[in-house]
């Protein structure tokens, strides 16, 4: 007779670590929402001059984000196995992304595009170097980052920041929507805002590159931990056999030895 029993089902640890997925586009729902909240209650206390001059909150939040996302790309580039030198190209895309945003603030504290020579320069010198000791293999990792689900998003955020903003940018683009006299102040939010929104894709994707690179090495590690018990009990294994046979051969030689001595007492 068969028995149906019910059993409980436990997940396995790939399973396991992929529960908090949904949860965690939950949370970067909410972020968005939040932030597209703020700049809309801004425009609607009528600072819009404020919200679109330079160095304004936009900016400012686009500046934090990308140096957050910058600095989360330069974790996960430490921790992969296998695509780290890509990962650094974009963590230092990132910064250079960063310093241009703060441009204004390079020109006030140090001279014009100063964000170029001493951020720019170096960190694409650096990229130069790392992508050229690992020529062999670089394609192949950046095609790799780019087949992740986050190095999709990843190339979707700079398709709108590099396309639709940089159109939205333009001031030709609006005199034909609005007749406004405030047309460069609308402009500016609106382009802001989107970039803003460009610049939260980015910092979620390189969020979840992190945590499937930390996830990655976790695996590594704890398959090394189990090759490595499986060697070292293969090993003993062996020894334990080798010390048996040395044994029984002893005993061998031991009772041959012991024959012939009777036999010499007998002769004798």
């Amino acid at each position: 007779m068969n028995e149906h029993t019910d059993h409980p089902v436990i997940a396995s640890p790939r399973r396991m670590l992929t529960v908090g997925y949904p949860i965690r586009m939950l949370f970067y729902t909410a972020i968005t929402a939040l932030a597209m909240q703020l700049t809309l209650r801004v425009i609607q206390k009528g600072s819009l001059e404020h919200l679109a001059s330079e160095n304004g909150p936009i900016e400012v939040a686009q500046f934090a984000i990308l140096i957050l996302a910058a600095s989360i790309a330069g974790f996960a580039s430490r921790v992969a196995t296998r695509i780290g030198t890509a990962i650094f190209g974009l963590s230092a895309a990132l910064f250079c992304a960063a310093s241009r945003e703060a441009d204004d603030w390079f020109a006030m504290l140090v001279f014009d595009d100063a964000y170029k020579w001493l951020v720019c320069l170096p960190l694409i010198s650096i990229v130069a170097l790392e992508f050229w000791k690992n020529r062999e293999s670089i394609y192949y990792q950046c095609a790799e980052l780019l087949s992740l689900p986050y190095g999709t998003v990843l190339g979707f955020a700079i398709v709108l920041i590099g396309t639709l903003c940089q159109t939205l940018d333009r001031t030709s683009f609006w005199p034909t929507i609005s007749a406004a006299p405030m047309v460069g102040d609308q402009k500016s939010v609106i382009e802001e805002t989107v970039e803003l929104f460009g610049y939260l894709l980015i910092l979620f994707s390189t969020t979840e590159l992190a945590i499937h690179t930390w996830q990655e090495r976790s695996r590594v590690s704890k398959k090394s931990l189990w090759c490595d018990i499986l060697i070292k009990s293969t090993q003993e294994g062996k020894n334990t056999h080798r010390d048996g046979s040395l044994s029984r051969d002893e005993q061998h030689m031991t009772d041959s030895q012991s024959s012939e001595f009777s036999s010499r007492e007998n002769v004798a």
